[in-house]
């Protein structure tokens, strides 16, 4: 008699059994792929710092991916390991042609960019206020990276109607970018 109350005991636990929840597994986060990606280290180099490269300034590595929709660009994303040369160097930090402000982020590293896109601290850190462009500087190699929306097709102005910026005001050098 003492065996039925140990096996009702088990039949009713063993019941509770099936009610219980599947193990429910964490969900990856959707990889957000890039429809283009190019690895065209000077094409880069121009369309970041609107110049060519000059024969002193050496790239290393560069990527930038783009997203499209509808045929047009989206939004993109840059990445550029290189040392500059004198000029450069003196474009970026001394003179700090696209205005950036001093940041004191400890890791400028990115979960999204390139594996070998790895700055850390770097010795001297510059970015735009609104993300669009951050440079950091370790010893004699600049890890650079940049984003931004896409570009639509434009509407055309009349002369009368276009109104000039003052150079001094935006982060764009006061010069065009190079022609191809």
């Amino acid at each position: 008699m003492k065996v039925l109350p140990i096996v009702l005991l088990v039949a009713w636990l063993c019941s509770s059994c099936d009610r219980t929840e599947p193990l429910r597994q964490e969900e990856e986060p959707a990889i957000d792929v890039a429809d283009r990606v190019s690895r065209d280290g000077e094409e880069i180099f121009k369309r970041a710092f609107w110049r060519r490269p000059s024969d002193d300034d050496e790239i290393i590595r560069a990527e930038r991916r783009e997203w499209l929709s509808g045929g047009e660009v989206e939004r993109w994303e840059w990445y550029l390991q290189f040392r500059p040369g004198d000029e450069l160097g003196e474009m970026l930090f001394g003179r700090n042609e696209f205005r950036l402000s001093p940041t004191a982020q400890e890791d400028h590293s990115v979960a999204h960019g390139p594996d070998w896109f790895t700055p850390g601290a770097g010795e001297v850190a510059l970015a735009a206020e609104d993300g669009s462009m951050t440079l950091v500087r370790d010893g004699q190699t600049v890890f650079a990276m940049g984003a931004g929306g896409g570009f639509s097709s434009g509407h055309e102005l009349s002369p009368s109607t276009v109104q000039p910026v003052p150079p001094s005001q935006g982060r764009l050098p006061g010069h065009r970018p190079p022609a191809d």
